[in-house]
């Protein structure tokens, strides 16, 4: 039985540190993400009124969340691979097939409709990009594959592993009766089943999830999961996980801080400034078009109407009684210093990313290649910690969930003792843009060596046995995206070559044969008529 104590004490210390994150996270959920402006179950007192006029940021935010995803996670190609990191074994063919169906399977559950993946990773990322935090759980669906679902940073909490990863997770959140009960059956607690009696469906019940590594635990389970009644303190369900199911992950941390900053509240200032300036901005424009109106005290309240007559605009003399205010500002001023504001948070948000493609967009294959190398450098940090914090760990929940499932393909004896062997699991490669992007580097360099050899060529042709044209081959493929299952191995081209040039001398020789054979003739013709000829014997 869980020592409820025990969790409860270090739930307190895991909610105590998320008090000092939780304001700047309020703020810039606020500023952001108006359609998620709940925190902890209450609407801040800054999202009670309109907060957004101006509506640059959130697009920029959406714009970030589509830069991470089509950078990390791409749901129109597979963006990982398999392998055993060996290059033998990874030649051979009965386990390069095994590695295609165990790849092939991971992306058919992840991305089946009924998974919701994608929607749910889209919902990470905006979350990454506005608080530089997101939580996905990832549990095994009834009847066999994947559910994935979004959770809300205001739900979680935890500690983190001496690598600096969230190790334990704590999740409070709330239920309704019947959701309690449809969890829980037997373990309902009796307080929850009173309000299912009497048909309660508005009644709120809070519960803590607890889920942290356990060494003593059976079979192969890592993490002990219990959930705990709050209003009681009781326990009413214990689980066993054989991976995290809760995969945290953040955008960037500070040295020593758990929970990550994302651009949304580093640039929260800039953001409720734009704000602000929109306002001013607005306000001084309706002044200009329409000013306030200067009048005589004689002159009672007036609507001014096209084609209105107003008796007494004008006194005695023709002069006018009435005056617009010409003290609106200047708008256009206004509008310029918040284009430089937006530039700013825009480019906090990776805006960069789409602003190079726009203005550019007629390249040659060398600016393309040197656009990818630089959109590779720019989001490189970001989504290497996303490879180690999120899809390596996804990745490895997905596959031990389909393998207890029993749905993985059957593993040949050569890939077993692998991995007795080298007590080690099978590696992940990401496919992803990132890495093309990080291959544009070795493309550039290639297209670049042999435009450098081309006027050397011209003198002495030799100067490219040199380079490795397999090897440079295979290289441009990969940078240029070409699916690895159809680039051949190094040996398997060489073979074809090899077959290719036996082949070609069995031609060459039957071509040659007749002419041999003739020469041969007229030589014994020759002998024949003149005599033995001195080494005519040699040449048959």
């Amino acid at each position: 039985m869980a020592d409820v104590k025990r969790i409860l004490a270090r739930d307190e210390a895991i909610q105590g540190e998320k008090l000092q994150w939780e304001p700047s996270w309020r703020r810039a959920t606020d500023l952001l993400m108006p359609r998620n402006d709940s925190y902890n179950g209450n609407r801040s007192a800054s999202s009670k009124g309109p907060t957004h006029i101006d509506g640059s940021s959130t697009l920029a935010l959406t714009r970030n969340a589509t830069v991470l995803e089509v950078m990390t996670t791409p749901r129109e190609r597979v963006w990982h691979r398999v392998n055993s990191g060996d290059a033998k074994l990874d030649g051979n063919q009965e386990a390069q097939r095994y590695f295609e169906e165990y790849n092939k399977l991971l992306w058919e559950h992840r991305y089946k409709p009924s998974s919701n993946f994608a929607s749910q990773a889209m919902e990470c990322y905006m979350s990454l990009g506005a608080i530089g935090n997101a939580c996905m759980l990832v549990t095994p669906r009834d009847g066999g594959g994947i559910d994935y679902r979004a959770i809300h940073m205001s739900e979680i909490g935890g500690t983190l592993d001496s690598g600096g990863g969230f190790e334990t997770i704590h999740r409070r959140y709330t239920l309704g009766a019947h959701q309690a009960f449809s969890i829980f059956g037997d373990g309902t607690p009796d307080k929850i089943m009173k309000a299912i009696s009497r048909n309660d469906y508005t009644a709120r019940f809070e519960f803590l999830h607890s889920v942290e590594p356990d060494k003593d635990l059976d079979f192969g389970a890592r993490y002990a999961g219990t959930y705990i009644f709050l209003d009681g303190k009781e326990v009413v369900k214990e689980e066993v996980y054989h991976e995290q199911p809760y995969i945290v992950f953040r955008y960037f941390v500070g040295a020593g801080e758990t929970y990550g900053r994302g651009p949304g509240t580093m640039h929260a200032p800039d953001i409720a400034m734009l704000q602000n300036m929109a306002k001013t901005v607005i306000m001084s424009a309706e002044l200009n078009v329409q000013p306030a109106l200067f009048a005589h005290q004689d002159i009672p309240p007036v609507d001014v109407k096209a084609g209105e007559v107003i008796a007494g605009a004008l006194d005695d003399n023709g002069r006018s009684m009435i005056e617009p205010w010409t003290g609106g500002g200047n708008p256009v001023l206004g509008a310029d210093f918040m284009s430089g504001v937006r530039d700013v948070i825009d480019d906090g948000f990776l805006g960069a990313y789409f602003r190079v493609l726009i203005e550019n967009p007629n390249m040659t294959a060398t600016q393309a290649t040197l656009l990818a190398q630089q959109q590779g450098q720019m989001v490189a940090p970001i989504v290497g910690r996303l490879q180690s914090e999120f899809l390596d760990r996804l990745l490895r929940r997905e596959s031990g969930i389909l393998w207890r499932q029993g749905l993985h393909p059957v593993m040949p004896d050569v890939v077993k003792q692998h991995i007795e062997d080298k007590r080690e699991p099978l590696r992940i490669e990401y496919e992803s843009p990132i890495q093309r992007a990080a291959l544009a580097d070795d493309l550039l360099g290639i297209m670049r060596g042999f435009e450098s050899l081309a006027p050397m060529a011209a003198i002495d042709p030799t100067v490219y046995s040199r380079v490795d044209m397999g090897q440079a081959a295979a290289m441009v493929l990969r940078a240029a995206g070409f699916p690895a299952e159809s680039i051949k191995s190094a040996d398997d081209a060489q073979q074809e070559i090899a077959a290719a040039q036996e082949q070609q001398a069995i031609q060459n020789a039957m071509q040659l044969a007749p002419i041999a054979a003739d020469t041969a003739k007229k030589l014994a013709d020759a002998q024949a008529v003149s005599g033995a000829v001195p080494g005519a014997d040699a040449l048959l």
